[in-house]
């Protein structure tokens, strides 16, 4: 399932294409907790920890992975990807992130979604419930398909809020 050994992570991969570009790694904390959770209010607070057995790669090539996480209290898809740089073309970029979107089982069409993604996309101009001004980019063309993937799996992009922006 996984081709990587640590001991404080479970590491899902995939390596760079033929050519040494891309490659991708993505890690889950085994020793750190993802929640904290008690039964009610009379008994203690349990930290839940990932094991092997909570995963399962969908799919996966040197831009993407796409790993469901599945426990007792958490179920979700987290999808890492490399979308392509702004100075391919804007067909290309269009149809990576509709390919993105195709390699998301719709079985799981109900299960939230992470996203973590180097998108290569200025945002801020469209604004939605899902993306909105704060330190809006340049308005760009070749944004729009990254806008699009993040609208059509109702992700939010909380970085893009002031109101959600607070500390140094």
């Amino acid at each position: 399932m996984h081709q990587l050994y640590s001991e404080d992570y479970i590491l899902f991969r995939h390596p760079a294409n033929a050519q040494g570009h891309f490659g991708i790694v993505v890690g889950f904390a085994k020793k750190l907790p993802y929640a904290v959770a008690s039964a009610g209010t009379a008994t203690p607070q349990t930290p839940h920890f990932f094991r092997d057995a909570d995963f399962s790669l969908i799919y996966s090539d040197p831009r993407v992975l796409i790993v469901r996480v599945s426990t007792a209290i958490l179920k979700c898809i987290v999808v890492a990807g490399h979308a392509p740089h702004t100075g391919r073309s804007l067909s290309e970029i269009q149809e990576w992130w509709q390919a993105l979107s195709a390699h998301v089982p719709s079985k799981y069409a109900g299960w939230p979604l992470v996203l973590l993604a180097d998108a290569n996309a200025s945002v801020g101009h469209d604004i939605s419930a899902h993306i909105s001004d704060f330190q809006a980019g340049p308005q760009e063309q070749k944004s729009e398909p990254f806008e699009t993937f993040i609208c059509a799996h109702d992700l939010w992009l909380p970085s893009t809020f002031q109101e959600y922006q607070t500390g140094p």
